[in-house]
Formats: C-alpha cells, structure tokens, sequence
C-alpha cells in the first residue's frame, strides 16, 4: 500500500481517475473514501470492458488504475488496449501487478517508463554521491 499511495501522489485537487470495479479493498476505499476528500474523483468500471473505460474518461482524467490480474476476481486486463485508451486521454497509466509478478506479466514493456528504468540503473552512483557531497557539507 506504501507504493500506491506513492503512485497516487501524482493526482491533485480536480483530478479524476478510472479504476478497476474489483481492485483490492484498501485501493478501492482509498479512491472512494479517502482522496474525495482531497478534491479527487474516481470512476470505477471494469477494465475488461473498453467501452466502459472509454466512457469512463473526462476532461480531467489523470490516470487510469489497472490492477491486473483484478483482485479478486482475477480478470485478465487488456494492457496495450488500455494503454491506446490512456494516449487518446493523454492520462497516467499505473499497473498494479501484485498478483502476476512480473515473472508472469511484465507491464513494463506496455508503457512508458524508460525513463523510470533508466533513472533507476543510475541511482546506486547518484546516492553515493550525493552522500559524499552532504558529507563534505557536514564537515
């Protein structure tokens, strides 16, 4: 849960998201309890249905909450069909892949997170540098 609320922190006041109906109970209560009270909506449809996510979509549509496979009733979500519905909405993608691993699902090969992939091979150099630097700083 410490990784989706980091991932919903890319929403603010305004923003809404379409989330999967079945996603897991405490994704579920944080979009339907929790970030209304931040100026955050949320439709929830079932992701298998693209017609359903397409209508889904507003004006101010953020992103798109995939859980895939669904919790719990283990829907398989179309991931490139969802991904083309996000470029036409010009919203987030976030794929919570608890279920599958990405020893069974590699949603990373469906959306754009290079740059995510390749911040995270520098990062080991970019903290001990960091740490250096504050080091020096400190003394």
């Amino acid at each position: 849960m410490a990784a989706v609320t980091a991932a919903l922190q890319l929403l603010s006041a305004g923003d809404h998201a379409v989330v999967g109906y079945d996603c897991s109970l405490s994704t579920d209560h944080l979009f339907a309890n929790d970030l209304p009270r931040y100026g955050i909506s949320a439709d929830f449809v079932a992701l298998t249905d693209l017609e359903a996510v397409r209508g889904a979509i507003k004006p101010n549509t953020r992103i798109i909450w995939i859980e895939t496979p669904t919790n719990p009733l283990l829907d398989v979500v179309d991931l490139r069909a969802v991904a083309a519905i996000r470029r036409e909405a010009n919203a987030l993608t976030v794929v919570d892949n608890t279920f599958a691993s990405p020893y069974c699902q590699n949603p990373l090969d469906w959306f754009d997170c290079w740059l995510l992939m390749r911040g995270i091979r520098t990062l080991g150099v970019r903290m001990r540098q960091i740490m250096a630097n504050a080091q020096m700083i400190a003394e």
